[in-house]
């Protein structure tokens, strides 16, 4: 699969888990389940009965992990690594690379993501591209999708905020 631990391609997010617990969890279980690490913080809480905060993006995965009840989905997986965006939407998974047009890919017949869809399928694109801007939170100290160095550091001026040492990676 394209993609590793430091980029934001589909292979550095398409990795299993395996999940023990005795007594609880039978053995020898497989799900194609799609979910995220932000989904850690909802399971443990409603193992433990805490209620998980509202603001929250992940959902409980403990009915697939028993077995038992309906699992809910998540519309869409969203995550931003440097400028780069990644969205993993029912089968297909769009990518745009700092700001760039987005890429758009169908992961049940081209898991390697090598071939571009995005003129094929435009409505899929939309919907992907609706998705980057809606889920992308801005940050006043990281720079926003398509944004240059220099309007990332007048920004940071303007806002009265200091610029990284040097010795601190740049985007």
């Amino acid at each position: 699969t394209r993609g590793n631990k430091v980029d934001s391609y589909h292979g550095a997010f398409h990795v299993p888990a395996m999940v023990r617990w005795p007594g609880y969890i039978k053995p020898n279980q497989v799900s194609d389940h799609i979910w995220a690490f932000w989904d850690f913080l909802p399971t443990v809480a409603e193992i433990t009965g805490i209620e998980p905060p509202s603001d929250i993006d992940g959902i409980s995965i403990l009915p697939v992990l028993l077995g038992k009840g309906e699992q809910k989905k998540h519309e869409y997986l969203y995550w931003e690594f440097k400028q780069d965006q990644a969205v993993r939407y029912n089968k297909w998974f769009g990518h745009s690379a700092n700001g760039e047009p987005v890429e758009l890919y169908d992961l049940a017949s081209d898991p390697q993501q090598v071939n571009d869809l995005s003129t094929m399928f435009p409505d899929i694109v939309e919907k992907i591209a609706e998705i980057m801007l809606k889920a992308h939170t801005p940050s006043d100290v990281w720079p926003s999708p398509g944004e240059t160095q220099e309007e990332f550091s007048k920004r940071l001026t303007d806002n009265n905020i200091p610029e990284r040492p040097d010795n601190v990676s740049q985007f």
